[in-house]
């Protein structure tokens, strides 16, 4: 029988520092993730997100490129 393995569990400790860090996929909306994350790298300047302290809500992002051609007639 296989053990249960929770998603993301894999390098939640960095071992340089001692952080911890951990990432929750919420649910999809059109087909992209979006995900809730934590760092427990808090400074004592660090504010809370509206999320919570350490916090954050990411949204998938998708990079479209455009490219704009220009036809030189030729004479």
């Amino acid at each position: 029988m296989a053990s249960f393995k929770s998603i993301g569990t894999d390098n939640m400790v960095n071992l340089f520092t001692g952080d911890f860090s951990y990432n929750i996929p919420l649910l999809y909306v059109g087909g992209y993730p979006i995900n809730i994350f934590y760092d427990g790298s808090i400074t004592m300047e660090q504010e809370a997100s509206w999320v919570g302290l350490g916090w954050n809500i990411n949204p998938a992002t998708s990079a479209s490129v455009q490219r704009s051609w220009s036809l030189a007639l030729a004479k």
